[in-house]
């Protein structure tokens, strides 16, 4: 058969589009991996990118830039990356909880507040110098701007932070709380370079009794958010108490969680099982399937588990001539058997079956006696990491 020119030409376009495609339901550009179409494009709304990671918003995708909203506007897995943050804490230090024990206490309070609140995941600690460590010695200096919970920006960087003024206070708490009408100063130690003002620290953090401390206040945006005069020489244990400024070190990419598995794919391959017995047996991709025809016998196909997770799958025994005991058909882990059916044909579904690394794996048909005669199959096979 002889193709015409527009034949031919169609042809072409339609093996040109061949591939795997993603559905753009944002129309950015950017398709969502979940609907994968392997063939010819569909139609215009499907597209050969697929890392959208949220592909009902048009403004998150890879090629957006990073704000300060608390979204991962493109896609990278971080929350506002390219942004540090600060706060000041709720917790306060006075009375029957005078001191924060120590600088590692100190920053102790900054992280939990943090885990806590709506800051982006990360390392924080606390904006405090005791006789041995500050700020200047012991932060990561930041490249990139300083931001309250907010989205104001504090400082456009580390010698932004020191310079002697600060764009915004840092007034707000790590759950997004304003403290502006709190009045209540900041326990730093910390001139504005970053450095100790000098052994007004409350006997390095850890009385409330003796010696003296030194503070800033908390909606001043001169030097005196880390250093006000009127402040030094303070009480270690005040009436009002004490805050302090925490400020991210680094940010912190979630783990990923791995694909599931779905079918005698990856790990779960035919390959990877051992598989034995008196059957006729077959593993593919989508099944494994054993069948007697007479005398007895079945299948055993084992697997060691390479990661946390939980199995799922479908099954069916079809029994055709029953054994003197019954007829078998169960999964097993590190030798403890769960039967699914001991007598007559039966179908089912398991899902959720908690498995961890290391774990020894089986499927198991047996006929019982030679009057046994039946079909097994094992499909819809998954595995989901935690």
């Amino acid at each position: 058969m002889t193709l015409s020119p527009l034949e031919v030409e169609n042809l072409l376009l339609e093996l040109a589009e061949l591939g795997s495609w993603y559905k753009d339901i944002d129309i950015d550009g950017y398709g969502d991996a979940s609907t994968e179409v392997i063939g010819i494009k569909p139609d215009n709304t499907y597209v050969a990118d697929n890392t959208d990671c949220n592909d009902a918003d048009i403004n998150i995708n890879p090629g957006m830039a990073e704000t300060t909203n608390l979204i991962d506007d493109d896609c990278d897995g971080v929350v506002d990356n390219g942004f540090k943050y600060a706060f000041v804490s709720n917790t306060i230090g006075h009375g029957a909880y005078p001191a924060w024990g120590s600088l590692a206490g100190a920053n102790a309070v900054c992280q939990t507040e943090a885990d806590a609140g709506t800051v982006p995941s990360g390392t924080y600690a606390a904006w405090l110098s005791d006789d041995t460590s500050s700020p200047a010695t012991s932060f990561t200096q930041s490249a990139v701007p300083y931001v309250n919970t907010n989205g104001d920006q504090i400082a456009p960087d580390w010698a932004g932070l020191i310079d002697g003024t600060l764009d915004n206070p840092i007034k707000w708490t790590a759950d997004g709380t304003d403290m502006t009408a709190t009045g209540l100063w900041v326990m730093t130690n910390t001139t504005i370079a970053g450095l100790p003002r000098g052994s007004a620290n409350c006997n390095n953090y850890n009385t409330s009794n003796t010696g003296s401390v030194d503070s800033g206040t908390l909606e001043s945006v001169n030097a005196n958010w880390t250093a006000n005069p009127a402040t030094f020489g303070g009480s270690c244990s005040p009436v009002g108490g004490w805050r302090l400024y925490c400020f991210q070190q680094s940010e912190t990419a979630p783990v990923p969680v791995p694909e599931a598995v779905i079918g005698y794919t990856g790990d779960f391959a035919a390959a990877n099982w051992a598989l034995s017995g008196v059957a006729s047996y077959n593993m593919s991709e989508t099944a494994l399937t054993a069948s007697v025809g007479s005398g007895g016998g079945g299948v055993v196909a084992s697997t060691t588990i390479t990661a946390d997770g939980t199995i799922s799958f479908d099954w069916n025994m079809s029994v055709y001539s029953a054994g003197d005991y019954g007829d078998t058909i169960k999964y097993v882990i590190n030798g403890t058997a769960y039967d699914l059916s001991t007598a007559g044909s039966a179908s089912g579904v398991e899902t959720g079956i908690a498995v961890s690394a290391g774990d020894i794996f089986e499927f198991q048909t047996w006929g019982t006696t030679s009057s046994s005669s039946y079909s097994a199959t094992f499909n819809n096979f998954s595995f989901a990491a935690n």
